[in-house]
């Protein structure tokens, strides 16, 4: 059997101080770093090196950031000699895979995770919320435990062992008991800065695909498998 490989990028939630020190060398690093501070107008170099995680959770510094490592590892291992046969993401990630995919240029694709931060983090501002990973159960025993609980919505449908669950703060936090007596293992909450993957970011949603209309996109390079959504998040009642 031949063996092929893809290349899957990680997304909000993994990131951490120190986090660029482990990035391969590379050309681009410190042009598409100073772009970014440029455009969201943060420290991200200094942040980046010591900042505390709740500063790094703040999704105006992560999705930057991230973007970039994610980047920068990608077209690392391309040019060592991996070909993949198809790129992924997990949500921020996606992003990164279109531009290591050539879909847009790294500047361009910066450019869309930017103004994608800022309308999260105003989405989150206007409605705080929380996320937290569900292990041990599957998405409809999650739907089902948490059914009664008003702002709180099945979001990322990872695997049957690994769901996740976005809402309101307090939501959230009411659902991780709820969980644990249908049996879930662990209920993790993530290091976010909102409800993201929740109609909670609708507001955001909607302007992030107004901005899409004019983005320019060209074939890709690899095969791009996208976020997938068999199970929309919809209000559980």
């Amino acid at each position: 059997m031949t063996q092929r490989t893809a290349l899957v990028f990680p997304g909000q939630g993994s990131q951490r101080a120190g986090m660029l020190d482990a990035v391969p060398e590379h050309d681009s690093l410190e042009r598409l770093l100073d772009a970014a501070e440029a455009l969201s107008g943060l420290e991200l170099h200094s942040i980046a090196e010591d900042g505390s995680p709740e500063r790094l959770a703040d999704t105006r510094v992560a999705q930057p950031l991230l973007y970039l490592a994610d980047y920068i590892w990608g077209v690392t291992l391309i040019e060592s000699g991996i070909e993949p046969f198809a790129v992924a993401g997990h949500s921020l990630g996606e992003l990164a895979a279109l531009a290591v995919a050539e879909v847009y240029s790294p500047e361009a694709g910066l450019e869309l995770v930017v103004e994608r931060s800022k309308l999260m983090a105003s989405a989150a501002a206007s409605h705080p919320g929380a996320m937290s990973a569900v292990m041990g159960l599957d998405a409809e025993s999650v739907r089902g435990a948490i059914e009664d609980i008003d702002d709180v919505w099945v979001a990322n449908d990872n695997s049957p062992g690994q769901v996740v669950i976005s809402g309101g703060t307090a939501a959230v936090a009411s659902a991780a008991s709820a969980l644990a007596d249908a049996g879930a293992r662990r209920v993790v909450p993530l290091a976010v800065a909102g409800a993201f993957h929740s109609p909670l970011m609708e507001p955001a949603g909607l302007a992030f695909a107004d901005l899409l209309v004019g983005a320019q996109f060209d074939d890709a390079r690899y095969a791009v498998f996208q976020n997938s959504d068999p199970l929309r998040p919809r209000r559980v009642r």
